[in-house]
């Protein structure tokens, strides 16, 4: 079940282990709503702000190319653990069949995290390269390719505790931002 919330009531719905519930559906949210609820009401407020000004630059330059999509937003972003402060924010691109004609590897690239990736001058590989100067995880899916989307459900749902592995039980909820 998909929510429409203010950003108190989205800050309010934060479990015990500082997560959102797990749900058949993300939690629907603007960017206001999301800034208040896991930058300006969280924990490592300085560091959650500097990614979330790249999140915000990421959703402007991403709804130019792709009007209509969706994004999800995970990761230890959009919950208020308290044992350290967010790298990154996970996005995820949902794009939806109204905005497929616009889809090409140079209109998605910029968006993506790339792996395995090189460049003129760099003496080697560079394993994993974020856009937004590292602090935005970027993936894509198409809306209308049910088996990726639940794939990205799942995966998003998993809870990653302090040591990285995964718990084998609980579930999370995450957010999705829509374009006012």
């Amino acid at each position: 079940m998909s929510f429409g919330l203010t950003s108190e009531s989205l800050r309010d719905l934060l479990n015990d282990y500082d997560e959102l519930p797990a749900d058949d559906s993300p939690y629907t949210s603007t960017l206001d709503q999301l800034e208040k609820a896991f930058v300006l009401d969280a924990p490592f407020e300085e560091k959650r702000r500097l990614i979330f000004k790249a999140l915000a630059l990421y959703c402007e330059l991403l709804w130019l190319s792709f009007p209509h999509a969706k994004l999800w937003v995970n990761g230890g972003f959009t919950t208020h653990k308290r044992w350290g402060a967010p790298d990154d924010v996970d996005v995820l691109v949902v794009i939806p069949n109204e905005d497929l004609e616009f889809l090409s590897t140079k209109s998605i690239a910029p968006f993506l995290t790339l792996e395995n990736a090189s460049a003129p001058g760099l003496e080697k590989r560079v394993d994993v390269v974020r856009p937004f100067g590292g602090y935005v995880d970027g993936y894509f899916a198409i809306e209308s390719n049910s088996y990726s989307i639940n794939q990205w459900h799942n995966q998003w749902s998993q809870v990653k505790m302090p040591d990285g592995s995964i718990h084998p039980i609980r579930k999370k909820g995450f957010v999705e931002v829509v374009k006012r």
